[in-house]
């Protein structure tokens, strides 16, 4: 008798985790509230929302010119409509569950703002210099590079997504919600999709730049997360190499968690558990299953 075996293809990855539920929800207030700038400008003819988005998104012209340092990190928080703020944030919490999972949450938060303003940086560093470039050389470039912001946490989202394929090669993602495909193949996929649009499609109101920038300094924070972490937040915490595999899980460290949880929920209740006691126990469920 032969027996076939399938790798489980599951949508998301359970239940949110702190740092993606807080950054989150940090995406979805900002969302609201220039949502509601823009309802004012409509009734009273103000210009609120454009004043935000252009000193708050990355613009060469007021980010270099101006001085306006902080707009690599803000720029993160804005979005310019539904379906963006929607598949971002669909994204976060597809990908980056399991990558804080396995990261920790102080980690994964380092990550992600390394990743969001390496994004932001190589966003700058690419426009300004395709607009000197052809300044320079008498061409006909897009004024857009120099002045028009960019926006969105995509490029933050997009090196949550490499991770996502480098801690987790085997995962399969359901591309366009219907082919299988291993989580490094798409990852590896996504990452020339991006260069060449970066290369030779610029243009259509995306950033491009955010994310190949967001997809190497997650690569560059995968390659040396100790160093990283100690110099940009000193958190504690090792992180496991993107060439490592799941089945580094110590099954049996991980029953003796298990059951010091069991017997404080036996003590105190159920109610008593700790964040960061809960997820343990739905990751160590998870992983009963496969």
């Amino acid at each position: 008798m032969q027996n076939y075996y399938y790798k489980q293809v599951q949508f998301g990855p359970g239940g949110i985790t702190p740092a993606v539920r807080t950054i989150l929800a940090a995406n979805v207030a900002v969302f609201i509230l220039t949502s509601i700038a823009g309802l004012v400008d409509r009734f009273y003819g103000s210009d609120i929302l454009s004043f935000i988005i252009l000193r708050l998104g990355i613009s060469p012209k007021l980010c270099l010119g101006g001085l306006h340092i902080w707009q690599p990190l803000t720029y993160m928080f804005l979005h310019s409509g539904l379906f963006h703020i929607f598949f971002n944030m669909l994204m976060l919490w597809m990908f980056g569950v399991e990558v804080e999972r396995r990261m920790g949450t102080r980690v994964f938060v380092i990550f992600y703002f390394f990743c969001g303003l390496g994004a932001g940086l190589f966003s700058l560093a690419f426009n300004s210099g395709m607009f000197a470039i052809g300044q320079s050389l008498s061409m006909t470039v897009p004024a857009s590079l120099w002045s028009a912001p960019t926006i969105g946490a995509s490029g933050a989202i997009f090196g949550v997504m490499l991770a996502f394929g480098l801690l987790f090669p085997d995962r399969m993602i359901l591309l366009f919600f219907v082919f299988p495909v291993p989580a490094l193949y798409f990852v590896i996929g996504l990452c020339f999709f991006e260069l060449y649009y970066l290369i030779f499609m610029q243009g259509g109101g995306i950033s491009y730049a955010a994310h190949v920038g967001g997809m190497l300094f997650g690569f560059l924070f995968l390659r040396n997360p100790a160093t990283i972490t100690r110099a940009v937040g000193g958190a504690a915490g090792k992180l496991v190499k993107p060439a490592e595999r799941d089945d580094y899980y110590d099954a049996a460290s991980a029953q003796k968690k298990v059951d010091a949880i069991l017997d404080k929920i036996n003590r105190e209740g159920i109610h008593r558990l700790t964040r960061a006691e809960r997820a343990f126990l739905r990751e160590h469920i998870r992983r009963q299953k496969h």
